[in-house]
């Protein structure tokens, strides 16, 4: 294996970059009364936005319900990456200055394609150039101060999953989930043959993925034409 190959196979995990990177990063500046003299803050918004996100009727695949954005301290990253998939666009709407809500319609379309279950070349490169406008745009919208490591890592993410596949293959949220699990039987000494089980099933993982009850695939399709 070659420097470079060593290199790109080495994914970036969106768990740590977008979800508790990114996506609580923004909202942060949004809503911490910190920056409340900042054009980019919404904090004076709060009692608008709560509201709308505790009201939200949630599909059954979204594992944990929403939490008012000033205890942002309480957000897991399973609700960040449903805030940024699903929730934003609906909550944000109207609420935000245009050229912040254009701004963060970037991300979540990006992200939206390269977690997508069949990934083509179409879609990586759009979701590069969207990338591409986003960080740009960021250091403009936000100041360069906020512009973190996290925010660099999102140009990289299209190559990323080009090399290894999409965001939710290789991100870290099934390692948490396992992690719950172990936390929960640790304490329960009946559960010690269980425990052993899912010590073998986290050495095999992911050729072994059974303790999440399915498995995962990542499929790369060919673009049309």
């Amino acid at each position: 294996m070659t420097a470079s190959s060593f290199i790109s196979s080495v994914s970036i995990d969106s768990m740590h970059c977008v979800q508790l990177g990114v996506t609580k990063q923004l909202i942060n500046l949004w809503f911490n009364p910190t920056y409340s003299s900042e054009k980019f803050s919404q904090s004076q918004k709060t009692e608008i936005v709560n509201p709308r996100l505790l009201s939200l009727k949630l599909p059954h695949f979204v594992q944990r319900s929403p939490v008012g954005v000033d205890k942002l301290s309480y957000w897991k990253a399973t609700l960040l990456r449903s805030f940024l998939l699903y929730f934003a666009l609906v909550v944000m709407k109207g609420v935000m200055q245009l050229e912040y809500f254009d701004h963060l319609s970037l991300l979540v379309e990006a992200i939206s394609l390269l977690n997508s279950p069949s990934i083509s070349d179409l879609k990586i490169q759009k979701a590069d150039e969207l990338l591409c406008q986003f960080t740009s745009d960021f250091q403009k919208l936000y100041g360069m101060r906020h512009m973190c490591s996290n925010v660099h890592l999102l140009r990289h993410l299209p190559q990323s999953v080009a090399e290894t596949g999409n965001l939710f293959v290789t991100s870290c949220f099934r390692f948490e989930d396992l992690n719950g699990k172990l936390a929960r039987l640790i304490h329960t000494p009946s559960n010690v043959y269980r425990i052993h089980m899912i010590s073998i099933d986290f050495v095999r993982f992911p050729t072994n993925s059974s303790i999440f009850g399915t498995t995962s695939e990542n499929t790369r399709t060919a673009d049309p034409n």
